[in-house]
């Protein structure tokens, strides 16, 4: 049974929906035995018990909803694999010495720019390394003495590494010829019919924005902001559905780097036009190409920041305001995007707790029934002619609440305060929905 079948199947009969995730993955909210752990791994390290602190380490990481660790102690040594988006992680420890590493590409030939690169990528490093191994593959590594080798020390290094690893070995492959790629065989191509639909959403939803900026409904000379909104709230959509790999999710991060980056020199209409560029790109890339992109992948770092749901009633504060002038104006598009752009940076950007998260998801499912229904989730939110049903939207809410009562106490949501009549209407009352009951974990 699927993760969410729990919150939106019906309790006299649940219904299972496919095992599909979304979004981007997170280590931030651990178990309370994960971290009961954690200050095992500590107190055992501070008493001289390296084996052991390290052994309940690996128990700290490892994630129970799926086996992304994997180890072993023989002899006095321990050895694990860990895995991380398409590349596999190994390590060992005895005592004298922690060493880990990942192979990310083969080079067959050492050209002097692709070893310039590696150097001017080391000076950005703080624990790992980039190096060459005995059979010329690309390695990163991470090493230390056992003494110096303490679970914080660990945590960070490890997630340095792995973060870089995973990123920068499609990067450095589409940059340099004289590497092949190594086969990673924990990797999996998601099933062909998953991979048509999120390819056809993929070509239909830019095709569509841009065809709409390209229509000239909104000046966007007059209203670059409002342009912003929809560029923003289409990059954080489509990675969040699709969770692609590789050169994707670089066009991503890149248009997001490009709108936040300060830079004096460049106004908004010219970050825009930069953005545009970007995501037009996409539709440059064969069909084949997409497809490698869209696969079932493990980790054991996450990429986002931590927050809580003070900080995210705080973000939603700065900014639902900014939509009232468009849906005053008629400009729905524009009017959809800013709390389309609010839930998307904050699931782009960070981790929250698992209601919130689960909430902001929700607001997806509704707003975006089509999607949905094509990978053959069973929701009934939104009838057939496009009818809300709104007893099914509130019991959902409250079961997402219910379902982490145990790990979160929250005050009651004002469901009273959902709007129903139109989608512009319901996204902007969701959000302020979202600010009405206070949430806090209980550990």
């Amino acid at each position: 049974m699927g993760f969410f079948d729990k919150i939106f199947g019906s309790t006299e009969e649940k219904t299972v929906q496919p095992d599909i995730t979304f979004g981007r993955y997170t280590d931030a909210f651990k178990t309370k035995d994960q971290n009961t752990k954690w200050e095992e791994a500590l107190s055992k390290f501070n008493k001289g018990n390296y084996l052991e602190s390290f052994e309940a380490y690996m128990i700290y990481l490892k994630d129970p909803k799926q086996d992304n660790i994997q180890y072993k102690i023989e002899r006095g040594t321990l050895t694990f694999t860990a895995f991380q988006g398409s590349k596999t992680i190994s390590g060992v420890a005895d005592n004298k010495w922690f060493k880990v590493e990942a192979k990310m590409a083969k080079a067959n030939d050492l050209h002097i720019g692709f070893l310039r690169s590696l150097m001017e990528l080391n000076y950005d490093m703080t624990y790992a390394r980039y190096c060459m191994d005995d059979d010329q593959n690309l390695t990163m590594v991470f090493d230390s003495s056992i003494i110096d080798a303490s679970p914080f020390k660990l945590y960070f290094a490890m997630k340095e590494l792995a973060l870089h690893v995973d990123r920068q070995d499609d990067l450095l492959l589409a940059e340099f010829d004289v590497l092949e790629p190594i086969s990673n065989h924990h990797v999996q191509s998601l099933p062909a019919a998953e991979q048509a639909i999120k390819l056809a959403y993929l070509r239909s939803e830019i095709q569509t924005v841009m065809g709409w900026i390209d229509s000239g409904k909104l000046n966007e000379e007059s209203y670059p902001g409002g342009l912003s909104y929809v560029l923003l709230n289409l990059v954080y959509k489509l990675d969040y559905f699709l969770q692609p790999q590789g050169p994707i999710t670089e066009i991503f991060e890149k248009s997001h780097s490009i709108f936040f980056t300060k830079d004096e020199g460049l106004e908004t209409i010219q970050k825009n036009n930069l953005i545009r560029k970007e995501i037009k790109s996409i539709l440059e890339f064969t069909d084949q190409h997409i497809l490698k992109q869209f696969q079932r992948t493990i980790y054991t770092f996450g990429l986002t920041t931590p927050i809580n749901h003070v900080q995210l009633v705080q973000f939603i504060e700065a900014e639902i305001d900014n939509m009232n002038w468009y849906r005053d104006n008629e400009y729905e598009e524009v009017a959809l995007a800013v709390p389309g752009y609010i839930v998307g940076y904050c699931l782009f950007n960070y981790a929250m707790p698992e209601p919130d998260r689960e909430l902001l998801h929700l607001f997806y499912t509704i707003l975006e029934p089509a999607f949905f229904k094509a990978l053959g989730f069973d929701y009934n939110f939104v009838g057939p002619q496009g009818a809300v049903n709104d007893k099914e939207i509130q019991k959902a809410i409250t079961d997402i609440l219910q379902t982490y009562q145990s790990k979160y106490t929250s005050s009651k949501p004002n469901l009273d305060m959902l709007i129903f009549n139109n989608r512009v209407d319901f996204a902007r009352s969701f959000l302020l929905m979202l600010k009405s009951f206070t949430l806090e974990p209980t550990y």
